[in-house]
């Protein structure tokens, strides 16, 4: 009877393997407990918001925008440090004209987060958000609204939210 090859790997050489295997599942555990591998996979922020009319102590008509629950964001444009996504936030006029949001006045918060409330509002030419309540603005025509938010890190929409102004 002729004799059978065996083929498989050395000790020495399975030892190896053994260990290069688990180095590799240790970088992974620990990649995922301590947040680096949620930061690679680059996940969107989670925002729940509700748009309402605002009427300010002069009556002007503007939007207030209430973050519900979720992450902890920062706002385009602002000097916010304390968020796991940047968000960018857009208005659609009643006419379909889409007008990129800016601030006037600096944020009083580290990150936009839950509880919090933004208020868009006109004042001059031009449109902004502010996490206060602005006083001697113009107010928004009346209409249907669209408050659209962005988050810039993965470049998806995460919102569209309408808002009637009357």
């Amino acid at each position: 009877m002729p004799e059978r090859q065996e083929r498989a790997i050395s000790e020495t050489m399975s030892v190896i393997l053994i260990i290069v295997l688990l180095i590799i599942a240790t970088v992974l555990i620990t990649s995922l407990l301590n947040g680096t591998m949620t930061r690679m996979l680059q996940k969107p922020a989670l925002v729940t918001v509700q748009a309402d009319q605002f009427d300010t102590t002069g009556g002007a008509h503007i939007i207030s925008l209430y973050n519900n629950q979720g992450d902890h964001v920062i706002l385009n444009g602002t000097s916010q440090t304390d968020g796991v996504a940047i968000i960018t936030l857009s208005l659609i006029s009643p006419s379909g004209a889409t007008i990129p949001l800016g601030r006037l006045t600096a944020m009083s918060q580290r990150a936009w987060q839950p509880g919090d409330t933004l208020y868009i509002y006109q004042s001059g030419g031009s449109y902004s958000f502010s996490d206060t309540a602005p006083t001697g603005v113009t107010s928004l025509a009346p209409g249907t609204w669209k408050i659209t938010i962005h988050d810039d890190k993965v470049h998806v929409l995460l919102h569209t939210i309408p808002v009637t102004i009357r």
